[in-house]
């Protein structure tokens, strides 16, 4: 019995870890992604004003891509170890 118990424990412990991780990491893509978006516009603005080249544009435009993939990529991290920390605390049935 205490072993079960010491394993549930364990359980919800890690996938609360796994949670907060995840949040953190979800946290990190949003700014990464606000910087991007950012920085787009500047070097659009630049293009407009003849001080950068289409390619420094798409290069912003690029990295932008890449910030919105991580940022997707981090929201989908969250919701499965939302849905593992719910299964732990045992709040997660087969019949949801």
């Amino acid at each position: 019995m205490d072993q079960t118990k010491d394993m549930i424990t364990l359980q919800v412990e890690s996938s609360y870890f796994d949670l907060q991780r995840s949040q953190r990491q979800l946290d990190y893509a949003f700014t990464s992604l606000d910087n991007a978006s950012k920085n787009v516009a500047v070097m659009i603005d630049r293009y407009n004003e003849g001080l950068s080249s289409v390619l420094e544009v798409l290069d912003a435009q690029l990295f932008w891509q890449k910030s919105y993939m991580n940022y997707i990529e981090a929201k989908y991290e969250l919701n499965m170890a939302f849905s593992t920390y719910q299964k732990a605390m045992g709040e997660l049935s087969v019949s949801q």
